[in-house]
């Protein structure tokens, strides 16, 4: 997940640009951005961005599994937005 954030950042950077925005240099600051403007759930996202700083992985599992599928749910919306201005254009 950890490493996908990364590459989706350089993704939603993109998004903000498309949408007039000015998009920050920093990848977790891409990244909250992106939410704000879309009104996504921030928490999956930050939930990586803390293991990735403490270097650790999901205690279980299923808390994984948990936050992988909101993680992707995230992204699922973030992939609407974007076929949507593909269709206004």
């Amino acid at each position: 997940m950890s490493d996908s954030l990364a590459s989706f950042a350089a993704l939603f950077r993109a998004v903000l640009i498309l949408h007039g925005k000015e998009a920050p240099v920093a990848k977790p600051d891409c990244v909250r951005a992106t939410v704000q403007l879309l009104k996504l759930d921030s928490q999956p996202f930050e939930r990586i961005f803390e293991f990735r700083a403490a270097g650790t992985l999901p205690a279980t599992e299923k808390e994984a599994n948990e936050i992988f599928a909101a993680y992707m749910t995230q992204v699922e919306g973030v992939i609407e937005v974007v076929d949507e201005l593909n269709n206004k254009v």
